[in-house]
């Protein structure tokens, strides 16, 4: 099977999608005044995209540094677009996140799909309502998502170590767009 999306080998997929295009990888950006980073940066697009592996869904400090990295970037005339690690390019997300028509053929299917991906049951408060508002944005991969986490919990035989509470309450609370209200 392919490879899923990662931060490194994002570097190879934005010249495909943006030809002629220079992106820098983990570089200050020089007009916000900090030291911030981001994962890959367009100058001349004023565009940064970041991708958001398992840490930006379990580590409520690194999630709440990402608010305000965003907030600097925007201010800073940029753009920002983030990739969760259980969304893979394809034609239709390349679309939808960065508004061209290029076309890629997907290499890795969407959702949690790998024998030691992290699941939502591992997620912080936060990194849940992020996953949350994730699902919103990627409504078009919601149900594929899903369903990779119903195949997670036929595999692993507990839906404790799948959802970050039981399926049915996750599911209902899901629908009515509050996670944590009881």
């Amino acid at each position: 099977m392919a490879q899923h999306l990662t931060e490194e080998n994002l570097a190879g997929y934005l010249p495909a999608i943006f030809p002629g295009a220079v992106f820098v990888h983990n570089r200050v950006v020089p007009e916000t005044g900090t030291r911030l980073r981001p994962a890959y940066r367009c100058v001349e697009m004023r565009l940064v995209v970041e991708f958001d592996g398992p840490t930006h869904y379990t580590k409520p400090s690194v999630i709440l540094k990402d608010d305000q990295y965003r907030r600097v970037f925007v201010e800073a005339g940029y753009e920002v677009v983030r990739i969760p690690y259980f969304v893979q390019l394809s034609t239709e997300v390349i679309a939808r996140l960065f508004g061209t028509s290029r076309q890629f053929k997907q290499r890795y299917p969407h959702g949690f799909v790998g024998e030691k991906i992290v699941l939502p049951a591992e997620f912080c408060c936060l990194g849940v309502e992020r996953f949350i508002a994730d699902l919103d944005r990627f409504s078009f991969l919601r149900d594929e998502i899903l369903r990779s986490l119903e195949q997670k919990r036929a595999t692993l035989h507990d839906e404790q170590l799948v959802y970050p509470v039981n399926k049915k309450m996750f599911l209902k609370r899901l629908e009515k767009g509050c996670f944590f209200a009881s």
